[in-house]
């Protein structure tokens, strides 16, 4: 019998000050690939700030996604992929992303290039949607029509 115990996120930054972790779904596309790249969240020491990756927790699920907007007790977040803006509490975080690797190769959060992205894809929420959403609408009607066309039957 198997009786290997299983933590929590929370247990193991309240124990370990940080974890190691394989990322799953793609709200945070472009820069966190699904299930091929590894981040590694640390309790955080301070208050997150604007562009800070945050885990937090909803309910039974974590979620990992960028702040926008820092305000009194809560953020405005949303995955770098996501077209929708999130409210999170305070009491809901649980870490802050302070590295990520890809390939083995380590990637500065400090870097001039990870500046650039956080600032010119991130920062501009409300452009990047006007270009997402639409886009999405296409891809997704091409795909129809493709699936009537060639694949009925």
């Amino acid at each position: 019998m198997d009786t290997q115990k299983t933590y929590s996120f929370e247990e193991l930054l309240d124990t370990q000050g940080s974890i190691v972790w394989r990322t799953s779904g793609g709200s945070m596309r472009p820069l966190i690939r699904q299930g091929k790249d590894v981040i590694v969240i640390t309790k955080p020491q301070l208050r997150p700030e604007k562009y800070d990756v945050i885990l937090y927790k909803v309910k039974d699920k974590y979620l990992l996604h960028r702040v926008l907007e820092v305000h009194d007790g809560y953020y405005t977040v949303a995955g770098d992929n996501n077209t929708f803006l999130e409210k999170v509490e305070e009491r809901q975080i649980l870490g802050v992303m302070t590295e990520f690797l890809r390939g083995g190769k380590q990637y500065d959060l400090n870097s001039r290039k990870y500046r650039f992205y956080t600032k010119n894809y991130c920062g501009k929420f409300k452009l990047k949607c006007a270009v997402l959403k639409p886009y999405r609408a296409l891809r997704s009607g091409l795909s129809r029509a493709y699936h009537k066309i060639f694949k009925k039957g």
